[in-house]
């Protein structure tokens, strides 16, 4: 048996015991929990017990599925935690709110999402989630845009990169994220 600690952006951090095979099930099934995993400690670092405190329940990582851990309640939460902590931008949080509990599957894959988008960012870009909504075919969908003052030459490539790693946590949920940019200037 392996032990150490699992933070879980929905839940409690807890140390569990797992046994090694179980680990590999985990990473080989769900690499991109893994990762959002280390992003999560990455960038909140010690806030993360804090951000996860909110939570509550006590994740059991034997039984650890592909199904999202999203708890309807804690959506708003974790957004300010975003901002708060990592500088997004919201400028519609109840659209985003919304869209979220209407669809709340992919909210692994938004955290996720926004984590990769800080990682290749950071502090050289404001980065916004926003709710798009297409008039042309009554369709909307979670964009994160990614805005510099001065745009890298490769910044298309950078989004996808970033895109070809979060599309496989929206595995076949409805609703859906992008994440681009409309060379706009960031907002002040």
């Amino acid at each position: 048996m392996e032990t150490g600690w699992f933070i879980d952006p929905y839940r409690a951090r807890q140390r569990v015991w797992i046994t090694a095979g179980e680990l590999d099930r985990i990473e080989t099934e769900y690499p991109w929990k893994v990762r959002l995993q280390q992003l999560l400690e990455k960038y909140l670092g010690y806030t993360c017990v804090k951000f996860c405190e909110m939570f509550g329940e006590n994740i059991d990582l034997t039984d650890y599925s592909g199904e999202s851990t999203y708890l309807s309640t804690d959506i708003e939460q974790s957004l300010l935690h975003l901002h708060e902590y990592l500088g997004f931008e919201f400028p519609n949080p109840g659209s985003v709110v919304n869209y979220l509990r209407q669809n709340p599957g992919i909210y692994d894959a938004v955290l996720y999402a926004c984590m990769l988008a800080e990682e290749a960012f950071g502090q050289r870009a404001q980065i916004t989630l926003d709710v798009y909504s297409d008039p042309e075919i009554e369709d909307e969908y979670l964009t994160i845009y990614i805005r510099q003052h001065t745009y890298d030459t490769d910044i298309m490539e950078q989004i996808d990169v970033i895109c070809g790693e979060y599309e496989a946590a929206l595995g076949d949920q409805p609703g859906w994220i992008v994440v681009t940019t409309d060379f706009r200037p960031p907002t002040e």
